[in-house]
């Protein structure tokens, strides 16, 4: 039990000194391109499409399909992005994993929901 509480107490030293903290990706987004691919676009047509993290939180969506291209839109909080299609019918949550991938869940008015993930199309 003593050795359990000096191990707790390094670790909250550790901790609170910033020596060991979790990286952040938490640039921003904006003007830069990625390749979307979901569950949902996989059963169903199976062909990734491009998505631009426009300025002023514009999304520009870049496929054949989108029927509505200008509706779309972003925000982001830190290392979490948060997208929206066809006038928030669909909300994208994602966390950026490292600054060439980006993983999430998606959840529609409906309330389906299902994952998606996000490549870089350039790496820096």
């Amino acid at each position: 039990m003593k050795r359990c509480l000096v191990v707790l107490a390094f670790l909250g030293l550790v901790f609170s000194s910033g020596l060991l903290t979790a990286q952040s990706y938490a640039a921003s987004l904006a003007g830069t391109e990625w390749i979307f691919i979901d569950d949902e676009l996989s059963r169903e047509r199976g062909v990734p499409y491009v998505i631009k993290f426009a300025n002023n939180g514009v999304l520009n969506v870049i496929n054949d399909r989108d029927t509505t291209p200008n509706n779309d839109s972003w925000e982001q909080y830190g290392d979490t992005i948060v997208f929206y299609y066809n006038d928030k019918y669909a909300k994208h949550v994602g966390t950026i994993v490292n600054p060439n991938f980006i993983i999430g869940s998606v959840t529609n008015v409906k309330d389906l929901s299902w994952n998606f993930r996000l490549v870089r199309r350039n790496w820096p």
